[in-house]
């Protein structure tokens, strides 16, 4: 159901965990049996390099990153899924 006078001129964010990689990967293991598949250090280090705006982007994400308020969020949407829940539901993380 649409509700556009609940959110008219509001920005929210949409997030329901905010975890570091090390915590993500830990759970991803535990549920999947793998780490999380990444590249070559190399590639990524070239594009940071190469690509200022993805150096910078990468930084925010690392030092401030969208600073969701997660418990407000459950609060007023409590069917939000934690990435453990998420990797239990998504046709993408299946064993």
């Amino acid at each position: 159901m649409l509700r556009p006078q609940e959110y008219a001129r509001r920005s929210i964010s949409l997030a329901g965990d905010e975890l570091t990689f090390g915590e993500a990967n830990e759970i991803f293991k535990k549920k999947i049996g793998t780490d999380i598949p990444t590249t070559y250090g190399v590639v990524a280090s070239a594009l940071l390099w190469a690509l200022d705006d993805v150096g910078k982007m990468f930084k925010f994400f690392e030092d401030t990153g969208y600073a969701a308020d997660i418990s407000s969020l459950r609060k007023e949407r409590p069917e939000l899924l934690t990435f453990e829940k998420w990797l239990d539901t998504s046709v993408f993380a299946q064993k």
